[in-house]
């Protein structure tokens, strides 16, 4: 079976079996465009696929275990303390974002 797009918008239809007869159906994400699929007709029906818990960018707790300290006020809890890393996010003519890290609340935040 081919992929199938609705013909009212152009958006690809996802197959579903929500029709009053219990029997498959295309159905457009974005419109009211249904369209039955005959019986006998091969259709293949396609699992969600959860997606993976993102996993912390700036490398975890192990990546803030040696991380220098600097004095500055956490907004959250209100601690002068916070743990600091510099990493170069964007281009290299730009300057560094510096990622904060509260030593009492674990807040993090940047500047």
């Amino acid at each position: 079976m081919s992929l199938r797009y609705c013909p009212w918008d152009g958006l690809l239809l996802i197959v579903d079996n929500r029709s009053a007869e219990g029997t498959y159906r295309f159905r457009c994400v974005a419109c009211p465009y249904v369209n039955d699929i005959r019986r006998g007709a091969p259709v293949r029906v396609r699992e969600v696929v959860r997606v993976k818990e993102q996993s912390d960018v700036l490398g975890g707790e192990d990546a803030w275990a040696n991380a220098p300290q600097t004095e500055v006020r956490c907004e959250a809890c209100g601690n002068n303390s916070a743990y600091y890393m510099q990493i170069q996010t964007r281009s290299a003519d730009e300057p560094m974002t510096i990622f904060l890290k509260c030593t009492q609340c674990k807040e993090q935040w940047k500047e």
